[in-house]
C-alpha cells in the first residue's frame, strides 16, 4: 500500500468520524435538516439503527468514532439483538410411592 492510499484513506477516516460525532452531536428528539450530502445522509442512517438497538452498528459507531477502522468484510458478523424470556419449568408433582416389602415396618408399642 502507497503512502498515498494510506492518506487517502486516513482522510476517508476522518471525513466519516466527524460526519458520525456531528450526528451525535445533535439535539436528541428535535427534527433534523435534511442532509447536506451523502456522507451526512449514511451517518445520520448508521446512528439510527444504532438507536434502533442494532448491536452491529452501536459498535461501528463506537469504532468509528474512536478512530478505529471497521472490521473487514468478510468476517463473522456479531448476533444483532437478542431478547430472552427466562421461565421456570414447571415443577413436576411428586410421585407417592408405596412402601417397599422389604422396608421395616414400625413396631406397635
Amino acid at each position: 500500500m502507497s503512502k498515498q492510499d494510506t492518506s487517502e484513506q486516513s482522510n476517508a477516516a476522518r471525513r466519516i468520524r466527524q460526519a458520525i460525532l456531528k450526528e451525535l452531536r445533535q439535539p436528541f428528539g428535535v427534527a433534523a435538516a435534511p442532509p447536506v450530502d451523502r456522507l451526512e445522509a449514511v451517518a445520520r442512517a448508521l446512528i439510527d439503527e444504532a438507536e434502533d438497538r442494532d448491536v452491529e452498528a452501536i459498535k461501528e459507531v463506537f469504532d468509528r468514532a474512536g478512530g478505529k477502522a471497521s472490521s473487514a468484510p468478510g468476517q463473522p458478523e456479531a448476533p444483532r439483538l437478542l431478547n430472552v424470556t427466562w421461565q421456570r419449568p414447571p415443577s413436576k408433582p411428586k410421585a407417592r410411592t408405596k412402601p417397599s416389602a422389604s422396608a421395616p415396618k414400625d413396631a406397635a408399642l
